[in-house]
C-alpha cells in the first residue's frame, strides 16, 4: 500500500494475529520437552538442547509451510517419547529418527539448519537404546 492508497482503520483492532507490514510466521505449539527416562542425565540435557534449537529454527519458517512444520514437530515428539520408555528398543529409536529426518528434509530449501538439527536429534535418540 503506497502513499496513494492510504488505509484508515477506525475504532479498535483486535485479534490473535494482527500484522501491520512485514511478514507473519505463525505455528502451533512448538514446545517439546524431554522427560525422564533411562539414560544419563547429560544425554537427556543434550537432547533437550537440540530439540530447543530445532523448535527455534522451525518457528522461523513462513506460515505457508505450517503443515511441513507440524510434521517435523510430530516426528520429533514421537522420537522423544520413544526415549522415555523403560527400555527403549534401538530399532524403534532408529525408525523414529529416520521419520524425523525425512519430515525435516521437506523443509531443506526453506531452512537448511532444520535438516542438520533433525539429523543431530535422530543421532542423539539412538544413544538411549
Amino acid at each position: 500500500m503506497g502513499a496513494d492508497n492510504p488505509v484508515s482503520i477506525g475504532g479498535s483492532v483486535q485479534g490473535q494475529n494482527v500484522v501491520i507490514g512485514g511478514t507473519q510466521e505463525v505455528h502451533g505449539n512448538l514446545s517439546i520437552t524431554v522427560g525422564a527416562g533411562p539414560g544419563p542425565a547429560d544425554e537427556r540435557e543434550r537432547l533437550q538442547q537440540l530439540i530447543d534449537q530445532l523448535t527455534a529454527e522451525l518457528s522461523r519458517v513462513p506460515a505457508e509451510h505450517a503443515a511441513e512444520v507440524d510434521e517435523v514437530v510430530l516426528a520429533a515428539e514421537d522420537a522423544v517419547r520413544e526415549t522415555e520408555g523403560d527400555s527403549p528398543e534401538q530399532g524403534r529409536l532408529r525408525l523414529r529418527g529416520e521419520a524425523l529426518t525425512r519430515a525435516a528434509a521437506r523443509l531443506a530449501e526453506i531452512g537448511p539448519g532444520i535438516v542438520a538439527l533433525a539429523t543431530q536429534v535422530a543421532e542423539a535418540i539412538t544413544r538411549f537404546g
